[in-house]
């Protein structure tokens, strides 16, 4: 098991793991505790992993479970959101909404016609192509806060308001619980619904301009569905 560039352990070394752990980090003169793993050895000396340098940390979390945990557990391969039949809804999706879409796939065909005109007439009018482009680039940007969630008896699909076709099914079997968070601050600071599973993966449910209406449908869902939910804001 290698930690870092040069220091190298045997899983024999490893004495527990602590899955889910306020790791320390040092920031100038003061130590703050991040998100991470901890792994105690033999020699009583700890190692530390940190969620924030790793793209796919579950999967660590995953790896290190199956080998010096009691269980094996894998992650559950993907199904076709076609092949559900949903039994709970979101409520009613605003008439904004559809006009939001026809707005940006708008400004994604004018963005093509004008580069096409590019490549024909070698000119390309700047403010015509950086209005559609700046006009496709806010409303992605604004819109992306926008996850719900529609269910059946066995799934969960979560879906995007402006996207339809982004669709994310997970198996009720695989969600240990559900919990409803805030991470960052200042303008970072985003609200979450997040789906925690048996693999460690989580999945995020962005909330921060969708309507309290529809949040508390996918309250309702989770809690009719008996996964256990936290709010934690």
């Amino acid at each position: 098991m290698r930690v870092g560039l040069f220091k190298t352990y045997n899983y024999n070394d490893v004495l527990s793991v602590d899955l889910y752990s306020n790791v320390p980090s040092k920031f100038m003169f003061f130590t703050i505790h991040e998100k991470g793993l901890t792994i105690h050895l033999k020699n009583n000396k700890k190692l530390y992993l940190k969620e924030t340098y790793y793209s796919n940390f579950w999967k660590i979390r995953l790896f290190l479970d199956n080998k010096l945990g009691k269980k094996q557990v894998q992650e559950s391969k993907s199904l076709e959101n076609s092949r559900i039949n949903i039994t709970n809804k979101t409520t009613p999706i605003p008439f904004y909404i559809f006009g939001i879409r026809i707005l940006m796939a708008t400004a994604v065909l004018a963005t093509f016609i004008f580069l096409i005109d590019l490549c024909t007439t070698n000119y390309l009018d700047p403010g015509y192509f950086l209005f559609s482009i700046g006009t496709f680039l806010f409303m992605l940007l604004f819109t992306f806060n926008m996850g719900y969630i529609e269910s059946s008896k066995n799934y969960i699909i979560i879906k995007k308001l402006i996207n339809p076709f982004i669709k994310t099914v997970v198996s009720i079997e695989d969600i240990t619980y559900a919990s409803k968070e805030i991470i960052g601050g200042g303008r970072n600071r985003t609200t979450l619904i997040i789906i925690h599973t048996v693999y460690h993966k989580d999945f995020k449910i962005p909330i921060d301009f969708i309507s309290l209406k529809r949040e508390e449908n996918i309250i309702k869902q989770i809690k009719k569905l008996e996964i256990s939910y936290r709010d934690y804001t």
